[in-house]
């Protein structure tokens, strides 16, 4: 008598992995983007305590993130970007290159500096780790892209 398996048990465990991976694999790359996304909540939390700093050192904020004291600046991966406009309004961007579809925003009034951190997600996965921080929905853009939530994980 002969030892091993027929094709329909090896059919068997193939169909049981397939399903196994099926269903975990969206949730590993859920759980890498919001590990990789912790970065952007670290920088712009400093990004917010660099342009205070600044503030009480000079009066006034910046919108050149190389003025602010951050050790951060020199990764690659990070893209900052901040302005500001005659109406008093101070916005900051935080985007890693390696996260396309997930970024962070700080924005306040010169005049009401309470600011709000929204987190933006153009796909599914994004959205769900902006969710995951405790996110409210904020907007939806206009052209459907990006969807913005509020986040409290900062005030």
């Amino acid at each position: 008598m002969k030892k091993g398996f027929t094709l329909i048990e090896l059919l068997v465990v193939v169909l049981i992995i397939g399903i196994l991976s099926a269903v975990a694999l969206p949730q590993y790359q859920k759980a890498v983007l919001k590990s990789r996304s912790t970065q952007l909540f670290v920088t712009m939390k400093a990004l917010r305590t660099a342009q205070a700093e600044y503030y009480l050192e000079n009066g006034e904020y910046t919108a050149d993130p190389g003025n602010l004291s951050l050790d951060i600046l020199t990764d690659e991966d990070l893209n900052i970007n901040c302005v500001l406009d005659s109406g008093g309004k101070f916005y900051c961007q935080v985007r890693d290159r390696k996260i396309p579809d997930l970024f962070l925003e700080y924005v306040f009034n010169w005049y009401s500096p309470d600011g709000s951190f929204r987190c933006g997600a153009s796909s599914q996965n994004a959205k769900g780790v902006c969710i995951s921080y405790g996110g409210v929905l904020y907007k939806t853009s206009e052209s459907g892209g990006t969807t913005f939530y509020k986040l409290a994980v900062f005030e």
